[in-house]
């Protein structure tokens, strides 16, 4: 064991940076590898004065001993490596470097040598090897990767010669268009903005220094090695399966410059599923954004040179970049939706283009549902948010440019902070003990604070996320909260009818401080009932409050920043009200209660918006109001843009609306939610985009459309939908209180029925399409006629919500089931009540009668289905016990044989309907199932459920053929009477036409009709289909008259072929006989 004398230990510590831990632990590492024991004292009084310097010594000491070159790439890998690299990868990179041969790998010998004398200054975690400091990397990049190095004779002979030719040089294509190459115009135009478009070195600010060779060289061999690891047949089928390839590639082509083959990379469908099913969903997102701002310069700049071919694989990127972020929460869960939920964008869009060319060629051969009335007009919904386990009730971004967070508070107690740019979960707010009604950022984003029903106010660290304070003045639930645009005061409002204000402290330096004790420095009484929300003018010196008293309350509170103020300021101006049993339609008031109050980004204006559907804009100069009505329920929130160009506004209808301030005219609708739209804010940064949370559990990220976007359907859930029985119509029931009649082929609306009061719950077509029944949330059925669009009768008697309904198929009644626990039986010509029947004993939420029918089934929340008889009794005759939660629903299968139900419990169940006994349990859903359905040849069943999936099992072998997701939860679903299109509806209104796609290797290839007869053939084939019957049938005969010839035939040649072998017998047993008898005595 080596130890310092005393000289040595003073010489040593005499060094400039001897105070400095990490010089004395590269130091005594030095000395202790130095071979001579008696020249230490010299060693130690050579040792550089510096860390810089000294670790440049240890640079220089392993090019002596390992040689220059090899140094040289093992320390630009790691230094050029994202979160480091593993020891294999490093042998084998290395390998192919040093001997320029795709298969190499280094020397044994020599790596081990390396590895053990670098090994003091790496660090290992995960098996992951990287810089022990960020000291070594600067050295690193100073001596090798800067664009002028200081061991410049190293980095000439490491520089790849390749890369550099691949600038001029055409490259030959690759068989079958595998291998990522291009042309030399190509190569030229791409790689020549590799200086201006390749990002910094790490550690170096953005935009300072553009890439060394070196630098460019060291990233083009990890991505190439990186691409060898992974399609090892540069075919890109990406047969490899190396995740960690997979994950890098992106990173290391972008850092090359190599902009066509990432592009190429990017833009291959096989290549985003592969990274999403290894769970790294988000950081292909991440890796889209990184590049997208690239992308944007590349497309301008290659159209100066007038070359469109690579104008359209820059915006392939950006469109492919839409396409991951709108669906990254779908992904990351199901990443083998990536191909079905590419066909369903619009036909001109890259990922769309590329999934149809992939089935038209082959490549792809997979079954799917393919939507076939999809839009044609990207959604505006860039990303959603999804991981809360309850309703979101507020959402808002950090008004730090530099710091790319989204902040939300739910319903399970907790906040949660996102990343803006992946739609990633960075870090979750814990310390409620109730629901999260409101918060907000401070000016600068540093500090957070978040209201919540525990009748307490938080305060948090905006950069830490570490808890501040905690202020429970409020002796109820508080609803609202907001910081003073110079973050010196917040405001509160509570159920306790007060709204406080509080003010920051400032350290000695003046800076505002919320972790110290906050100054409560007024208390606002003036509300007669809870106040729902608070918020202050652009300036500062105005606050309005608002909430269940009808009105809005304006305060000076301009004095109140001063170190030593404390008043109660007084009210400037309130919005008048009106009472609900006395309200004049001719004033402009709020007759029901306000829930959110807001300042233009003039203040001119205040704008408020309640319960009672309308949102009043009062000018505060001439304190009138104009009041604007489009929502169907309570407008529970508003927001201006930063330009005070536009507003929008949320309700409990699902809808977002946006207008124009100027004169508050509708721009366009806003549908993608599922539930109430609790919050709505637009960025801080710009005014393209704004965001929204919902009770569906989200947040969503939209981009504001330039125009009206087309609406040709229910704007909010649907309910209910059924096919007619020729299969040309469909019928949809909607949370919107109406009904509408489609064209299956064209995927149109052809008529609309309105009538109900509230929402329609369940639909169904009687007499050949010509009549629909309805059921709703007001305890009615209506009968419609289908072509007039008239209501023929109403039948009343049911005393909760009509949950379903079923029409017989021969016979004019209709079964209807409810809330109340009752199965009623009607003749739906007459209107007459037939039956009432009774049996469960919760309420029953679904109804099927069999295709014969002679059955009926029932489901219910008392956790079982009961099959009934359909003749004049309806006795029951069976009760089918195995969920354990709510049944939600039922159907029969096309023979009548068997049910498949679902229920709240995840499982879909097979059952034998004439045995009463259960045949399969299947549970492939993550959440509650809400529909199932049954084709029309029995060889499949269908469900969907919440989580927004739609499955196609196997009726035989009980597995599942594919599935499709929807942007949102699925609520309803029925399958064609001809067997060939399903029609599912989600919970933001959006009906999907799907049709089963069967690949040439699939076992039902052979017998799907879809991609080979068009559905409007099938709907008119009549007499044609007599025809080809016939001749189908003469085909059959001709076909048993040969297999009658060649059974003929065969048997006659087996005849002869046994004579033939029992008279070669007969010769053989001859020949024998004589042989033994001719043996001499």
């Amino acid at each position: 064991r080596k130890r310092l004398s005393s000289a040595q230990m003073q010489t040593l510590l005499s060094k400039g940076d001897a105070h400095r831990p990490l010089y004395l632990v590269v130091a005594c590492e030095e000395l202790r590898v130095f071979g001579s024991f008696e020249r230490l004292s010299e060693r130690v009084a050579s040792l550089s004065p510096t860390v810089e310097r000294l670790f440049e010594e240890v640079l220089e000491r392993l090019e002596r001993e390992h040689g220059a070159t090899l140094v040289c790439q093992f320390m630009c890998a790691l230094a050029c490596s994202r979160h480091g690299m593993r020891a294999d990868e490093l042998c084998k990179l290395l390998g192919v470097w040093q001997e320029h041969q795709l298969d190499a790998c280094l020397d044994r010998g020599r790596w081990l040598r390396l590895y053990h004398s670098v090994l003091p200054y790496l660090r290992i975690a995960d098996g992951m090897l990287d810089f022990f400091h960020q000291q070594l990397y600067f050295a690193v990049e100073q001596r090798y990767l800067a664009l002028e190095p200081s061991a410049p004779q190293v980095v000439s002979r490491c520089v790849d010669r390749r890369y550099q030719r691949r600038r001029a040089n055409l490259a030959k294509p690759a068989s079958g268009g595998g291998a990522l190459r291009s042309s030399a115009a190509e190569l030229a135009l791409f790689t020549s903005t590799a200086q201006l478009l390749a990002p910094p070195l790490r550690g170096v600010e953005p935009n300072r220094l553009p890439a060394s060779p070196l630098y460019l060289t060291t990233h083009y061999r990890v991505a190439d090695y990186f691409l060898r690891r992974c399609d090892p047949l540069l075919d890109r089928r990406w047969t490899g399966h190396y995740a960690r390839g997979t994950a890098e590639l992106p990173y290391h082509q972008r850092r090359a410059g190599l902009w066509v083959e990432l592009a190429r990379t990017l833009s291959d469908l096989l290549f985003v599923q592969r990274k999403c099913r290894i769970g790294l969903a988000y950081d292909l997102v991440q890796d889209y954004w990184m590049c997208s701002k690239r992308m944007h310069a590349l497309e301008q700049l290659v159209r100066m040179h007038y070359n469109e071919q690579l104008a359209a694989s820059a915006r392939a990127v950006l469109e492919f970049e839409r396409f991951l972020q709108s669906r990254v929460h779908i992904f990351s869960s199901h990443p083998e939706q990536v191909f079905a939920a590419a066909l369903s964008l619009p036909d001109r869009s890259a990922p769309s283009t590329l999934a149809l060319s992939r089935w038209n060629s082959g490549i792809e051969q997979r079954s799917h549902l393919r939507w076939t009335n999809k839009l044609q007009h990207f959604h505006p919904c860039l990303k959603t948010f999804a991981g809360h386990d309850f309703c979101v009730r507020c959402c808002t971004e950090n008004p730090n440019p530099d710091v790319p967070h989204v902040l939300s508070g739910a319903d399970d107690h907790n906040l949660r902070v996102w990343d803006r740019r992946s739609g990633a979960p960075i870090a979750t707010l814990r310390g409620h003990e109730g629901s999260v009604l409101g918060l907000c950022y401070s000016p600068q984003g540093a500090w957070i604070a978040s209201a919540s029903w525990d009748r307490t106010v938080r305060l948090w660290n905006g950069r830490t996320h570490a808890a501040a304070q905690l202020l429970t003045d409020h002796t109820l639930p508080v609803y609202t909260c907001a910081f003073s645009p110079s973050g010196r005061l917040l405001a509160t409002g509570s159920q306790d009818k007060r709204v406080l204000i509080y003010r920051g402290q400032c350290n000695a330096k003046g800076k505002l401080k919320w972790n110290r004790p906050a100054q409560l420095v007024a208390t606002l009484s003036d509300h007669t009932n809870m106040v729902s929300s608070v918020t202050f003018s652009p300036d500062g010196s105005l606050l309005a409050t608002a909430g269940h008293s009808l009105c809005c309350h304006l305060y000076d509170v301009s004095g109140l920043e001063e170190a030593d103020s404390v008043s109660t300021p007084s009210i400037l101006f309130s919005t008048p009200h009106q009472q609900p049993y006395a309200r004049d339609e001719s004033q402009v008031a709020h007759w029901k209660p306000i829930n959110c109050c807001r300042f233009s980004p003039n203040a001119y204006e205040l704008v408020t918006a309640s319960d009672d559907g309308q949102f009043i804009v009062w000018n505060l100069e001439t304190k009138q109001g104009q009041a604007r009505t489009e929502h169907k329920d309570g407008v529970v929130s508003i927001a201006f843009s930063p330009d005070g160009l536009l507003m929008a506004s949320a309700s409990h209808d699902n809808l977002i609306i946006l207008w124009r301030t100027n004169d508050y005219s509708r721009l366009t609708r806003v549908v993608g939610h599922t539930g109430t739209v609790f919050n709505v804010e637009f960025s801080q940064h710009t005014s393209k985009y704004f965001f929204s949370s919902s009770f569906d559990r989200t947040i969503k990220m939209w981009e504001v459309p330039e125009k009206e976007l087309p609406m040709d359907g229910h704007d909010s859930r649907l309910l209910g939908c059924k096919f007619a029985e020729q299969g040309d119509k469909l019928v949809t029931a909607s949370r919107d209180k109406t009904l509408m009649i489609w064209d299956v082929q064209r995927g149109s609306v052809m008529g609309r029925l309105s009538g109900h009061r509230s929402n329609v719950t369940t639909c169904a077509f009687t007499d050949q399409g010509e009549t629909v029944i309805s059921g709703s949330r007001d305890s009615t059925l209506k009968v419609w006629d289908a072509r007039k669009e008239t209501e023929l009768r109403s039948m009343d008697g049911h005393t909760g919500i009509v949950t379903a309904i079923c029409a017989h198929p021969h016979l004019p009644l209709v079964v209807s089931t409810g809330e109340d626990k009752l199965i009623r039986v009607w003749n739906y010509h007459s209107g007459a009540l037939l039956r009432t029947v009774y049996g469960h004993r919760a309420s029953v939420s679904c109804c099927e009668f069999s295709r014969d029918g002679r059955r009926l089934v029932t489901g219910s929340e008392d956790h079982t289905l009961k099959l009934w008889d359909a003749g004049r009794s309806f006795k029951k005759v069976a009760t089918l016990c195995a969920h354990t939660d709510a049944v939600m629903a039922c159907a029969f299968t096309a023979d009548c044989k068997r049910v498949v139900s679902g229920g709240n419990d995840r499982r879909v169940i097979l059952w034998d309907a004439r045995n009463a006994l259960k045949l399969a349990v299947l549970e492939r859903h993550t959440a509650a199932i809400t529909a199932v359905a049954t084709s029309a040849d029995c060889r499949f069943f269908f469900s969907a459920s919440v989580d927004g999936v739609v499955l196609q099992y196997d009726a035989e072998r009980h597995n599942v053929v594919c599935s499709f997701a929807c942007n949102s939860r699925v609520c309803t679903l029925a399958a064609s009477p001809l067997g060939n299109q399903l029609a599912a509806g989600d919970g933001a209104g959006q009906l999907y036409l799907l049709q089963p796609v069967f690949g040439l290797n699939s076992r039902y290839h052979s017998r799907t009709v879809v991609d080979q007869v068009l559905l409007g053939n099938i709907l008119g084939a009549t007499a044609a289909d007599a025809g080809s019957g016939k001749q189908q049938n003469a085909h059959a005969g001709e076909r048993a008259k040969r297999r009658r010839r060649r059974t003929r035939r065969g048997g006659q040649h087996r005849k002869q072929a046994a004579s033939t072998t029992s008279k070669k017998k007969a010769e053989r047993s001859t020949k024998t006989s004589n042989r033994v008898i001719q043996q001499p005595q």
